[in-house]
């Protein structure tokens, strides 16, 4: 039998919290060095598939691939920079996250596996 650690959705809270952050500061650096259209851009696509993970409509999903396929070529490079640059921050975030739960684990004696 499997106990859930009373601590995880506290943990998992806060690295949530820092992936926000990281996306938040991300957003006002697009508009602040790529301009509006791209950050509209990035926050329409964003937000659409967001919607399409919670429930998948196909006509949505044309919707948001027509938006993709209307983009110029280089808002387009923006765009995908902008995203890959987001799972980055987010790739990182987790990695801090999960080493200060390794020291914390450590330091209190806690197995690490």
């Amino acid at each position: 039998m499997h106990t859930q650690d009373s601590s995880r959705p506290s943990t998992d809270k806060q690295l949530r919290q820092r992936v926000k952050l990281y996306g938040n500061l991300l957003g006002e650096v697009l508009r602040a060095q790529a301009g509006y259209t791209v950050y509209a851009a990035v926050e329409k696509l964003r937000k659409g598939y967001l919607e399409l993970h919670d429930c998948d409509d196909p006509m949505k999903r044309r919707r948001l691939l027509d938006t993709i396929a209307d983009l110029d070529i280089g808002t387009l490079e923006q765009v995908i920079r902008a995203f890959s640059t987001y799972f980055s921050l987010a790739n990182v975030a987790e990695e801090a996250f999960l080493h200060r739960q390794r020291r914390v684990q450590v330091t209190t004696g806690k197995p690490l596996w």
